[in-house]
């Protein structure tokens, strides 16, 4: 149920941890039918249908394991962020390309309810510890915005509200190296 999804994602935002504090999100759906309860990870194609997201086609075929959602504590805000692995890095990369212009309205939720204005900017290309990654501030002063990018020793799409976001988790793939 989206509705019930997007009220869990702006739940996150209530908590309050140290700050810099990067806490892993489950996706777990349970179903009831009768006497039994079915517990089960959602794949990237249900995440986004929850999201009410139909992302560029490439991306969700590309996707080889369930999506891992973070949240990360930025300057008193909570950034989230998607990891999708992937087994075509070249497709899901076009796939986000083709995406850009409707990126941001399309992950609205992602905001936890914080509405930047649509920008008529460009994403701007960073290099960040040698990784490219694309990104669309939408208010600096706070560090809202989103931004994509290919981890490629872990075939990883990150997805980020934050730019702070996007670093610290770069920061910690290569530690975990």
């Amino acid at each position: 149920k989206p509705a019930e999804f997007i009220s869990a994602l702006e739940a996150i935002r209530s908590s309050q941890p140290a700050p810099n504090t990067i806490r892993r999100v489950i996706l777990r759906v349970s179903e009831e039918s009768g006497d039994t309860t079915t517990i089960s990870i959602l794949d990237a194609r249900e995440l986004f249908s929850l999201l009410g997201v139909a992302p560029p086609l490439g991306l969700v075929e590309t996707v080889t394991a369930p999506p891992q959602l973070f949240a990360h504590q930025v300057a008193g805000h909570t950034r989230l962020a998607i990891g999708l692995t992937v087994r075509n890095s070249a497709r899901a990369r076009q796939s986000l390309l083709d995406w850009e212009p409707t990126l941001q309205r399309d992950l609205e939720a992602l905001f936890l309810g914080e509405f930047p204005l649509l920008q008529n900017e460009p994403y701007r290309d960073i290099s960040y510890r040698n990784i490219d990654l694309r990104y669309l501030a939408l208010d600096p002063a706070n560090d809202l915005g989103i931004g994509y990018l290919y981890f490629p020793a872990e075939n990883l799409i990150l997805i980020a509200t934050s730019e702070q976001t996007l670093h610290e988790i770069i920061n910690r793939l290569f530690e975990s190296r």
